[in-house]
């Protein structure tokens, strides 16, 4: 498949020509998903769809193609470039539990499903003392916790969650983020 995307949007030229080439990802059905940047810097995603409509390009954020990037499975080489330090991963037994989330460092929540005070559920990502990540999922019921839940992730799990999620900037760079990536650069 010969990959020339072309488009002028506010005035920035995405050209796959002349763009750096992240990541592509091909689908079951012929299409292809590209992740480019722009010799200026400026991150898009090109994608394939079909004979028809040809080549779409839609700009994308440095944390929405952090986010695109994680979604698609990049690979490791990738997030040097895209301001994403990898940890390694903790050396835990497996079968160790985790802290309760009042010990642990929470990165961010969400609270789902009912918006009254006396039933709801939460959802937060937590970094255990040992640099594990998990999410902890738990039903209050009268101000009580009735059900609990730790559902383990890795760091690029965790950093998707968080992003999808609008944690803070300051979660973010735990996770690995350099939010500064575009001021050292230019």
């Amino acid at each position: 498949m010969y990959l020339r995307a072309h488009k002028v949007i506010n005035g920035i030229v995405y050209d796959s020509d002349n763009a750096e080439i992240l990541h592509y990802r091909d689908a079951w059905f012929g299409s292809r998903k590209i992740l480019a940047v722009t010799p200026e810097g400026h991150y898009f995603e090109a994608m394939f769809a079909g004979l028809i409509m040809g080549w779409q390009i839609f700009p994308l954020s440095r944390l929405r193609a952090v986010h695109w990037a994680l979604k698609n499975e990049a690979d490791s080489n990738v997030w040097k470039r895209l301001g994403v330090t990898l940890f390694p991963e903790p050396q835990v037994l497996i079968d160790r539990g985790f802290e309760s989330p009042s010990t642990c460092e929470i990165l961010g929540h969400r609270k789902r499903f009912f918006s009254n005070d006396l039933l709801y559920a939460v959802e937060f990502l937590c970094q255990n003392p040992d640099g594990r990540f998990f999410v902890y999922d738990g039903m209050i019921l009268l101000r009580r916790f009735v059900f609990e839940d730790y559902i383990p992730m890795t760091q690029r799990q965790a950093l998707a969650w968080a992003i999808q999620h609008l944690a803070s900037w300051e979660s973010l760079e735990m996770l690995g983020y350099d939010r500064n990536l575009a001021a050292k650069t230019s």
